[in-house]
């Protein structure tokens, strides 16, 4: 049976744009020919390879005359990228889907299904790497089998590769980013900046460490540590609570089927990668402590993750961090991060303690180090 005849789709509209481009096409005999009995099988490494695309506007999609334009480019000069746009109930969007060709792009025609409405609805964008070979055998499909094929790819590819771009919709053209003033920084200043972002060495087991800390000398607080590709990292601990003064070593790897993809991407693609970890922290209740210390760890548990469930969202003090690729160490691998209002976070400079999650500074502090977390088991996987 045909790959494409497994599951009922129905036929999807295909621009002439995309027509004339699969036209010109051609190498591998058709999916659905009637005049062949071959049939081409994509393979996983076909459809999951890691690939970026430009997405414009970044900063907010705004309507002028009931109508937007969302660009895509591909910036690779050796790879297709095949995209889709996840279906919403409040914008149409035309083409919803195919395939960029290597340094090409194209634009999507966005308008409201409802013009009276103000919506404020975002739409994502998504993009995978696909071979040359697929796009072959694409091209020598007809326009609605070609639909069908990339309706079956979006159904059967390994979401663990795919990346998605979050496209903010703004209701007026004065509430663009762009249009707000912001003052010019000093250079002289720049050093004072608080860092926002992770580099991450594309070699095995080279984790990057974050010493998390509670500066607090009364209150208890509770952390989790979110990767927003969960599939790709490994984060242990990613939930705890922390004590007064108390502080943990929390460290992030690469998966190795990741990390491998990486190696392959051109530096131009992992630079797009919008991959980011998320650090939350929440003050807990003296009783509430007092609680958690009476439980067995699985109780602990899920006393927690109702907390974070239920609590409210001005309670929750939030850090997020972009993750950058690099070949080889060019910067700190590990950082102090307070848990304060603020979540100060800065390069560490620290001695290795006999106790594996304990950092000690140096400098005239190094006396009083802070106790290892207390409840540094209580941790969802």
């Amino acid at each position: 049976m045909c790959m494409y005849c497994r599951l009922s789709y129905g036929t999807m509209p295909i621009s002439g744009y995309w027509r004339g481009w699969l036209a010109s096409l051609s190498g591998i005999c058709p999916v659905h020919s009637l005049t062949t009995t071959h049939t081409y099988t994509m393979t996983n490494a076909e459809a999951t390879a890691v690939h970026a695309i430009v997405v414009t506007p970044s900063d907010g999609l705004v309507f002028a005359d009931g109508r937007a334009t969302i660009t895509l480019t591909n910036p690779s000069s050796t790879d297709c990228v095949a995209f889709s746009v996840r279906p919403s109930s409040a914008y149409k969007v035309k083409p919803n889907h195919g395939v960029l060709k290597p340094a090409g792009g194209i634009a999507l025609l966005v308008t409201p299904l409802d013009a009276a409405r103000h919506l404020r609805d975002d739409l994502t964008v998504q993009s995978v790497g696909v071979e040359a070979s697929y796009c072959r055998a694409l091209g020598a499909q007809a326009a609605p089998d070609a639909a069908n094929a990339l309706v079956q790819l979006w159904a059967n590819v390994d979401t663990d590769h795919v990346t998605s771009y979050r496209v903010f919709v703004q209701k007026r053209a004065s509430m663009r980013l762009d249009t707000i003033i912001t003052p010019v920084l000093d250079p002289t200043k720049a050093s004072s900046m608080q860092v926002d972002g992770l580099s991450f060495v594309l070699a095995p087991e080279s984790p990057v460490t974050v010493l998390v800390r509670n500066p607090s000398a009364r209150d208890s607080v509770t952390f989790q540590v979110m990767a927003s590709q969960p599939k790709r990292y490994h984060v242990r601990p990613n939930h705890g609570v922390l004590g007064p003064m108390s502080q943990i070593r929390v460290q992030m790897l690469l998966k190795p089927a990741y990390c491998d993809k990486l190696l392959r991407a051109t530096q131009a693609t992992r630079d797009l990668l919008k991959d980011k970890i998320s650090v939350q922290a929440l003050t807990l209740s003296p009783e509430f402590c007092r609680q958690l210390t009476k439980k067995a760890s699985k109780e602990v548990i899920d006393d927690l993750t109702t907390l974070w469930i239920c609590a409210e969202k001005k309670r929750i003090v939030t850090k997020k961090l972009r993750c950058r690729f690099e070949l080889s160490a060019g910067g700190p691998m590990t950082w102090h991060l307070a848990l304060t209002p603020t979540m100060d976070f800065a390069p560490a400079v620290e001695l290795m303690h006999e106790d594996a999650n304990v950092v000690v500074k140096k400098g005239p502090t190094s006396r009083n180090v802070p106790p290892p977390a207390k409840y540094c088991d209580c941790e969802i996987m």
